[in-house]
């Protein structure tokens, strides 16, 4: 089945959209709560995606740090997981709390825009 999706707004220097549409298909959408503060270094987190296929795939991950920032001088969330194709777009969770969105990733470090980022961003 097809989903049309509309461009509400972007921002290509964190790697983030806003999208709207409407669920045709009586989905069971669950909504996370967006953290409004960081993790720390070390902690215990999961990462959620469907990497090219409709599997749920779910990975336990440990944040790094905040440690790289784009060209626009956004801070990136850097945690340890597997870095595996088709994650783009992907939550990083903890304690029922959305911390990012997955942008990218190689050699088990894979990049998040961060929460309180995607906070400000949907203002």
């Amino acid at each position: 089945a097809k989903v049309m999706l509309d461009v509400i707004k972007f921002d290509s220097d964190k790697d983030i959209m806003e999208l709207r549409a409407s669920n045709k298909l009586n989905l069971r959408i669950e909504n996370l709560e967006l953290a409004s503060y960081s993790l720390l270094p070390g902690v215990e987190c999961l990462s959620y995606g469907y990497p090219e296929s409709d599997n749920l795939l779910i990975n336990k991950s440990s944040v790094l740090d905040y440690d790289y920032t784009t060209q626009g001088k956004s801070r990136i969330l850097s945690v340890r997981a597997p870095a595996i194709s088709g994650m783009s777009g992907g939550g990083l969770e903890f304690n029922n709390k959305l911390y990012g969105v997955q942008s990218s990733g190689k050699d088990n470090k894979v990049s998040y825009c961060p929460s309180y980022q995607i906070v400000e961003f949907l203002k």
